[in-house]
């Protein structure tokens, strides 16, 4: 497993999105059970090994207690109206069933509503994160660029704008 940390530089980010979103041009789900595009899926460690496996893909983690993850899944919301057919798995962290509402309702979001949703189960929080990536501490916003491999390169930070629009510039 490989592990991209915020103290390389924005080159090395932008090569790594650059491949990704090449690779991702096409949905790759078949190896995942069966997700409920209509529904939001609860996460479970088994789930989360497909999950994570299944690629090549973007993989963004996220929670209701992270203003950047808001500021990061409405950038991907933006880039999913001009390219509906990326290949996005979008993990709510939040594992406390009583704001699963909460949760819905970001997933609502017309553009988020065509990915594959999950979220945490009920109280298995540090079993996912760890299932995920043994390295990962569960700082947010988190994102798994997963190559056709299924080697996992994992991205602590907002992935902004500028990065996602100049990876969707290459591919027109």
């Amino acid at each position: 497993m490989i592990t991209i940390n915020n103290a390389l530089t924005g080159a090395i980010l932008s090569t790594v999105l650059t491949v990704t979103v090449l690779l991702t041009s096409t949905n790759s789900f078949g190896a995942v059970k069966d997700v409920t595009l209509s529904t939001v899926n609860e996460l479970t460690v088994d789930d989360a090994e497909q999950v994570m496996n299944n690629g090549p893909q973007l993989v963004v983690m996220w929670s209701l207690e992270c203003p950047a993850c808001f500021d990061e899944l409405d950038t991907l919301a933006a880039l999913l109206i001009e390219r509906p057919n990326l290949a996005i798995t979008l993990i709510s962290t939040d594992d406390d069933p009583s704001r699963r509402d909460e949760v819905n309702e970001v997933y609502a979001t017309p553009a988020l509503s065509q990915l594959p949703r999950w979220v945490y189960g009920e109280n298995n929080g540090a079993k996912l994160r760890y299932r995920i990536d043994p390295t990962w501490q569960g700082e947010l916003p988190r994102s798994y660029f997963i190559d056709k491999d299924g080697q996992r390169h994992g991205y602590s930070g907002l992935l902004n704008e500028k990065q996602l629009n100049m990876v969707v510039g290459l591919l027109k």
